[in-house]
C-alpha cells in the first residue's frame, strides 16, 4: 500500500482484498467439486467398461464345461463306488466321441475345400481348351470363306457349343462331337445348323 494512504483507505482496500480472496476460495471450491464428479464419472465409466469386457471375453472364449463331476447333486460318492466308476467311464466317453467328432468336422471340412479347388482348376482348364477351339474354329472357318467366297453355310464348321460345368465329381467338359461339320472333337449348336443354305 502506498504510504499516503489514511486508515480508512487501507481499511477498504483490506476489505476489498478479504473480499476477492473469498470470491476465489468459491472459485477453487466449486472446480474442485467439478473436477470430484468427473473422476467419480470416470471411476463409474471404467467400472462398466470391465464388466462389458469380461462379458465379452466370456463370450469368445465359452467353452463346455467337461469336468467331472465328483459330487453330482452335491452328495458325496466313495470313489470305489460302481455307479461312481460307472459315471467316470461315462464322462470319459463322452469326451473321446466329442473329439472324434470335430476330428471328423475337421477332416470333411478340408476334404471339401479341396474338392471344389480341384473342381475350380479343372473348369479353367475346359475354359481354355473352349477358347483355344473357338480362335482355332474361327480361323478355319476364315480360311474357307477365303478360300471360296462363295461357299455354303452348311459346307462350313458348325458353331461350337459353350462347355457346362459340373460339381462333386461331376465331368466337365464340352459336348461330344456328332455333327459333320465339327473342329478339334466339338459339335455345332443348332442355331446355326437351322440357317438356310445359300446358293
Amino acid at each position: 500500500m502506498p504510504p499516503s494512504w489514511t486508515c480508512h483507505e487501507q481499511d477498504i482496500e483490506v476489505t476489498n482484498l478479504r473480499i476477492a480472496l473469498a470470491h476465489m476460495h468459491m472459485d477453487i471450491q466449486i472446480c474442485n467439486a467439478i473436477i470430484e464428479g468427473d473422476r467419480a464419472q470416470m471411476v463409474v465409466q471404467d467400472m462398466h467398461l470391465g464388466k462389458l469386457q469380461s462379458a465379452l471375453h466370456g463370450k469368445e472364449n465359452k467353452k463346455r464345461d467337461d469336468h467331472t463331476k465328483l459330487f453330482p447333486e452335491g452328495k458325496g460318492r466313495h470313489l470305489t463306488n460302481t455307479e461312481f466308476i460307472a459315471q467316470l467311464k461315462h464322462v470319459q466317453k463322452v469326451k473321446e466321441n466329442t473329439a472324434v467328432e470335430k476330428e471328423g468336422r475337421r477332416v470333411s471340412k478340408a476334404a471339401k475345400k479341396a474338392t471344389v479347388a480341384a473342381e475350380k482348376e479343372a473348369w479353367l482348364k475346359v475354359q481354355c481348351k473352349h477358347a483355344q477351339a473357338v480362335v482355332a474354329w474361327e480361323a478355319v472357318k476364315a480360311q474357307l470363306i477365303r478360300e471360296n467366297p462363295k461357299i455354303r453355310k452348311k459346307d462350313l464348321p458348325l458353331k461350337l457349343r459353350a462347355p457346362w460345368k459340373t460339381t462333386q465329381g461331376g465331368r466337365n467338359g464340352i459336348g461330344p462331337s456328332k455333327g459333320p461339320g465339327a473342329v478339334n472333337g466339338h459339335e455345332g449348336s443348332s442355331e446355326e445348323s437351322s440357317e438356310e443354305n445359300e446358293d
